[in-house]
C-alpha cells in the first residue's frame, strides 16, 4: 500500500489527484483549478510544487477558492497569515 493510500484509510478521506504534464497550457491548469474550487464536493486544494514556469504561483494561488486552500496560497489566506487574522 503506497504512503498516500494509507494517510487516506487512516484518516477516512478520499483523495482526488490531477496530474497535468510540465507543458500544460496556463489555461487549461488554471481552468481545472478554478473548477475544483467549485466543485462541492472537493472539500480541500493541494497545489504541488515546482509549478511550471508558464504559471506563476500567485495566479494559480488566486485560483483556488480561499476556504479549500490547504497550503495558504491563495493572497487572501497569505494575508491573514502575515496580519495574524485568523
Amino acid at each position: 500500500m503506497k504512503d498516500r493510500e494509507f494517510r487516506e484509510v487512516l484518516v477516512h478521506i478520499d483523495v482526488k489527484t490531477a496530474v497535468f504534464p510540465q507543458d500544460v497550457s496556463h489555461d487549461v491548469f488554471l481552468r481545472a483549478l478554478r473548477g475544483f474550487s467549485e466543485d462541492s464536493a472537493v472539500h480541500g486544494i493541494l497545489v504541488l510544487r515546482p509549478l511550471p514556469e508558464q504559471i506563476g504561483d500567485g495566479e494559480a494561488g488566486s485560483a483556488v477558492n480561499p476556504r479549500k486552500d490547504i497550503d495558504c496560497m491563495n493572497p487572501e489566506n497569505l494575508r491573514k497569515i502575515f496580519t495574524g487574522d485568523t
